[in-house]
């Protein structure tokens, strides 16, 4: 019988770690991507890099091997965390994507997810850091942007494929993204990976629980 498997796609080792830590039976399969089971559910956990071109590839990747074992992949859910562009979307917020855009066109209706707040998403290639940016996005209707959604929905192809990220900031947006982005790069980095980890651990590794264990 074959074993039907969903793949979880996070960007950052600070949004999949908190996942691979409540995985059993875990087996590598490379530097960045695991096997096993999460809530009694099987999975696969992919860290795909930063930015949709690495997310494209690394997916793709990522399903070949779980084809060559002989799986099935019965979803592709890219996850981790998000900048909100517009204010009723606070920090630790949990959105699923109802559309879902490379830049500011061609956007794609998505499946949403049921219990969690259903946004447009932006994939952009470079973090939005400025109130600018922040407008600009938010005056094409996009709700939140991230930097990895449209690569793994791309690599996915014709696989049933859901967006689940949690607000970290307000893409510039808030005094304190200032105060994260303030000081040396590698200080810049530390704080808002610290960030990352947390949110993952505190809203995102219950709701993948409870996700990966609905029956499609």
């Amino acid at each position: 019988m074959t074993q039907n498997i969903t793949l979880l796609v996070g960007a950052l080792v600070a949004e999949t770690q908190p996942v691979l830590r409540s995985m059993t039976k875990t087996s590598k399969l490379s530097s960045n991507f695991f096997l096993g089971y999460l809530g009694g559910s099987s999975i696969g956990l992919l860290t795909c890099g930063i930015g949709p071109v690495k997310a494209e590839s690394a997916t793709a990747t990522a399903l070949a091997l779980i084809i060559d074992r002989g799986f099935t992949v019965e979803r592709v859910v890219s996850f981790g965390t998000c900048g909100s562009l517009v204010d009723d979307l606070s920090i630790g917020d949990l959105v699923c994507a109802k559309q879902l855009a490379l830049g500011v066109n061609s956007a794609k209706s998505l499946e949403t997810l049921h219990g969690f707040r259903a946004v447009d998403v932006v994939t952009v290639d470079r973090p939005v850091t400025t109130n600018t940016g922040r407008e600009q996005l938010a005056s094409l209707g996009f709700h939140v942007c991230e930097m990895e959604a449209a690569g793994v929905y791309i690599a996915a192809a014709e696989i049933p494929f859901y967006v689940l990220k949690v607000v970290s900031d307000s893409a510039g947006g808030d005094p304190e993204d200032k105060v994260i982005a303030k000081g040396p790069r590698p200080v810049r980095i530390a704080r808002f990976m610290i960030r990352a980890r947390l949110l993952s651990e505190a809203h995102l590794v219950g709701a993948l629980t409870d996700l990966v264990g609905r029956t499609l």
